[in-house]
């Protein structure tokens, strides 16, 4: 048995006792990632041969994927710790977007899809009468 110590966007940091041979991957299943752990660097297949400490940092920047009622569809980078609402002046909106899809409180997440829609037009009420003048 080796022990790993692991730390930062873990729910449950500490050292992790594990037969050698055992994955990063698995490991980090103990530990129980944040959601905003940034595990691009991190290689999950390595197998664990030594006694090492694995530091998982936290995401800078999300990726969210925009659609729809905006000059430009695709990935946007926003920082961490932005809020929906906070997207309506980050993003190529076109005029006519429906900004009512920003008025939520919640943080954005990494991988979120937001598909703007076109703001509904009022239809005008329009009385014609069929009785003679």
């Amino acid at each position: 048995m080796i022990a790993i110590r692991v730390e930062g966007a873990v729910k449950k940091p500490g050292v992790y006792s594990v037969a050698e041979g055992t994955s990063v991957e698995e490991v980090l299943a103990r530990a129980k990632c944040h959601r905003d752990a940034n595990l691009e660097a991190i290689l999950l297949d390595t197998p664990l041969t030594e006694e090492q400490t694995i530091f998982i940092p936290e995401r800078e920047y999300l990726a969210i994927t925009v659609a729809g009622c905006v000059k430009e569809e695709g990935v946007f980078h926003v920082p961490l710790g932005t809020r929906v609402s906070d997207l309506k002046k980050m993003l190529p909106l076109l005029p006519d977007a429906d900004r009512s899809l920003f008025r939520s409180r919640r943080y954005v997440r990494h991988l979120d899809h937001f598909s703007v829609e076109r703001r509904k037009k009022k239809q005008s009420l329009e009385i014609k009468s069929h009785l003679p003048i």
